[in-house]
C-alpha cells in the first residue's frame, strides 16, 4: 500500500593507478505508508552509514568530497519516521549488523529580500557507540541574476563519544543552462577542533536529466588536498 515519494540512485566506477577498478552503488528510498497514517514515511537504503546517522549535507559526504573510501564501510539501513510539525522530523532505524540509531531534526528558512535565502538545520541524533550528537548546517544562497546563483554552505558535528567537533565549509557558483541542467564550481574545505583543516580542494559537478525529467545524471571531477597527519590519527583510532 505505499509509495516511492523520494529517491536516489548513485554509481561509480573508480579506477585508481595500482589499484583494481571497482564499482560502488548506494541508494535510498522514502515510502509513504498510507495504511498506518498520511504523515507516517518508511526509508531504505544502503550508503555511509557515519553520513546517515550525523546528517551532514550531501556536498560533504566522503562520496560528495570524491573521497572513495572502502566500500566495506556500506551498510544497509531501514526506519521509520514522522513529521511533528512542519519544522521537525523524527527518525528511527537500525544500521549494519542491527544497530539502532534515532535522529531528531528541526529546520527553518528565511526569506532575506527577494534574492537571498538562508536555510538552518539542526539535527539531534543517538547511536549506542555516539550516545547524544548533533550537527548543525547553515546555508545561505543569493541569486546573481535569473540564471546565476552562489552559495555558502557551513555544517558542525560533534557527539558525546568525542570532546572535538568537526567541520566542513563551501562556497560555490552555479549556472542554470534550462531543463534542469546546471553546472557548479565549489571550493570545500574541512577541518577538526584541534587540528584545522584536515581537507581541501576544488570541484566541478555538472547534472542534467536523462531521458526523462525525474531521472537526474551527475559527472563530478575535482581535485583534493588531504592533510597526511590527519588521515594517520584517522587510521589509528
Amino acid at each position: 500500500g505505499g509509495t516511492v515519494s523520494d529517491g536516489r540512485l548513485s554509481t561509480a566506477l573508480l579506477a585508481r593507478q595500482g589499484d583494481p577498478t571497482r564499482f560502488d552503488l548506494r541508494f535510498n528510498a522514502r515510502f509513504r505508508l498510507p495504511n498506518l497514517e498520511d504523515k507516517t514515511y518508511a526509508y531504505v537504503g544502503r550508503d555511509d552509514p557515519r553520513d546517515l546517522v550525523t546528517d551532514r549535507p550531501g556536498a560533504f559526504s566522503r562520496q560528495g568530497r570524491l573521497f572513495f573510501d572502502d566500500m566495506g564501510d556500506r551498510a544497509f539501513f531501514a526506519g521509520v519516521g514522522r513529521p511533528l510539525g512542519d519544522a521537525v522530523d523524527l527518525r528511527l532505524g537500525v544500521r549494519g549488523g542491527l544497530e539502532p540509531f534515532a535522529q531528531l531534526r528541526y529546520r527553518q528558512a528565511w526569506q532575506l529580500g527577494a534574492d537571498s535565502l538562508v536555510d538552518g538545520r539542526q539535527t539531534l541524533f543517538w547511536t549506542p557507540d555516539d550516545r547524544v550528537g548533533s550537527t548543525t548546517a547553515v546555508s545561505w544562497e543569493h541569486a546573481l541574476s535569473p540564471r546565476a546563483a552562489a552559495r555558502w554552505l557551513h555544517s558542525a558535528t560533534i557527539t558525546g563519544a568525542s570532546p572535538r567537533f568537526e567541520w566542513s565549509s563551501l562556497m560555490g557558483g552555479y549556472r542554470s543552462f534550462g531543463d534542469q541542467r546546471l553546472l557548479g564550481l565549489e571550493a570545500v574545505v574541512t577541518g577538526r577542533q584541534g587540528w584545522g583543516l584536515t581537507d581541501h580542494g576544488v570541484q566541478a559537478r555538472w547534472e542534467q536529466p536523462l531521458g526523462q525529467d525525474w531521472l537526474l545524471g551527475g559527472l563530478l571531477l575535482g581535485r583534493f588536498w588531504p592533510r597526511e597527519d590527519a588521515l594517520a590519527e584517522a587510521r589509528g583510532a
